[in-house]
């Protein structure tokens, strides 16, 4: 059975390093069609009340504002494969499998990991902005909500260590290798296929809970500024947001239920999931460093 996504509570901790695992109660789930590790697999968001929203945009960045917990999408669980995603574009932004030349991605088993070795997901509410160069990376934004790594020892249980993490230099001491392993992973998982590396910024080093909570609140306002209008949702085929939301009625974009493109939206029908092809399931090895 396929774990599915979820909105998880985190305390950010660090940039690049993501979160400490925090669990807690969410006002939203899953409308889920299809079969996963197919083509049609699709999951959209739902209110408690079997409405629908977005993932990108209905789902608050805060769960408690004052404690600075943060809301996180968990698109990927540990120890899966699959390149499940929001779809920026796609009205309300469902979740999907991600595919290139018309093949489902999975991630590579770099030994001795099997998939991504943590929860992977975005902030809600956070757009990177691909015509803004951000002066501390030299980077352009990606055009997607801002990507987070879930650190927590346990999948769906709150972190023993959690407490006692609270900015980078905890995790580096209370996880020792885990950020290194972290950072080589990110930037050498594609060398088994014959790709060159990924850049990692800042030198491959991950910075602190303040470096981390700027360039989340940047996105944030960026973000903001798109869904009320003073930015455009699509530019010159750099970017396209779809915007479509079903909570936040200040927005240019807020839709009623009874919008026709939401009407057409199939029920749920959750489908027995499909064979990972073998190849997927191998592991990969990476040359010494």
């Amino acid at each position: 059975m396929m774990t599915l996504p979820r909105i998880q509570p985190v305390v950010l901790v660090g940039l690049v390093t993501g979160v400490a695992h925090v669990t807690g109660n969410s006002d939203f789930k899953v409308r889920e069609i299809g079969a996963p590790n197919t083509k049609d697999h699709i999951l959209y968001l739902e209110k408690g009340n079997g409405e629908l929203a977005s993932w990108m945009h209905d789902i608050p960045l805060y769960a408690d504002d004052k404690k600075k917990i943060l809301n996180m999408v968990v698109e990927i669980p540990r120890w899966t494969g699959g390149k499940y995603g929001l779809e920026p574009k796609i009205f309300l932004n469902p979740i999907t499998h991600h595919t290139k030349k018309n093949k489902l991605i999975y991630a590579e088993n770099v030994f001795p990991h099997h998939g991504y070795m943590w929860n992977y997901g975005t902030f809600p509410q956070t757009w990177e902005n691909p015509t803004i160069t951000d002066s501390r990376t030299d980077f352009l934004g990606d055009g997607d909500p801002v990507d987070v790594i879930e650190i927590g020892d346990r999948v769906g249980y709150t972190d023993e260590k959690a407490s006692e993490m609270n900015d980078i230099e905890d995790v580096n001491r209370l996880k020792p290798k885990l950020m290194e392993e972290s950072v080589k992973w990110l930037k050498l998982r594609k060398t088994v296929r014959g790709k060159s590396s990924n850049q990692v910024a800042f030198n491959d080093t991950p910075q602190n809970k303040e470096v981390a909570t700027s360039v989340i609140e940047g996105a944030h306002e960026q973000w903001r500024l798109i869904m009320s209008g003073e930015l455009p949702s699509s530019q010159d085929g750099q970017y396209e947001v779809s915007c479509a939301n079903t909570t936040l009625e200040w927005s240019d974009f807020f839709t009623e239920q009874s919008d026709p493109k939401i009407v057409k939206i199939p029920a749920a029908d959750p489908l027995p999931a499909a064979e990972i092809p073998p190849e997927h399931l191998a592991w990969s090895y990476l040359p010494d460093q």
